[in-house]
């Protein structure tokens, strides 16, 4: 049969992996999205749970919500981190905020065993540091050489946005309209 059966998508639900050790690729931020609990941000990730009682769980499409945890995500938007899911400081009236909290030197060394054995999520470098700071020895050393892998063999593209005669460079300004709100286009 070459189609399969529908599955039961699993969701990420973040109260049931408080202290756990997770990859969290972030794909997307979300300025607006309206659920059953309101209106906010949101942050659409990959994650991989590296321990704790769901360990080797991945969760493809996990939305993360809330106003400490999503600033911390978007921040770090295009790569992945690794944290611990904690939860900050309880206000009156309010639940203690979730964050992820920075993952330890044990802890990468934990990541790093998972990511030799399953693989890395979304195949993006991987930081500790929340605030994308430089993260050495957790993503790919820029210094070190790559292996040359074969490619097929593409058209050049034509100049942009300039020409180019007798060898000089002409640069044309490009047009480029920006919207006047925040407002998505859909």
């Amino acid at each position: 049969m070459p189609w399969s059966d529908p599955t039961d998508p699993e969701f990420f639900e973040i109260a049931k992996h408080l202290g756990s050790l997770c990859l969290i690729a972030v794909n997307e931020y979300i300025p607006t999205m309206t659920t059953s609990a309101g209106t906010g941000s949101a942050v659409r990730a990959e994650v991989a749970v590296i321990d704790g009682p769901m360990a080797g769980k991945r969760y493809p499409d996990a939305m993360f919500f809330g106003k400490k945890i999503v600033p911390q995500l978007k921040a770090s938007h295009g790569s992945t981190i690794l944290g611990r899911i904690g939860q900050g400081e309880k206000q009156a009236g309010k639940n203690a905020p979730f964050i992820v909290e920075k993952a330890t030197t044990d802890d990468a060394a934990k990541a790093t065993a998972y990511v030799q054995a399953h693989g890395d999520v979304n195949s993006q470098p991987v930081t500790t540091d929340t605030s994308m700071a430089s993260a050495k020895g957790y993503a790919p050393d820029p210094a070190t050489p790559r292996e040359a892998t074969s490619s097929p063999s593409l058209p050049e593209p034509p100049p942009y946005p300039g020409t180019v005669t007798g060898g000089t460079y002409t640069n044309q300004p490009a047009r480029v309209t920006v919207p006047q709100d925040d407002d998505p286009p859909f």
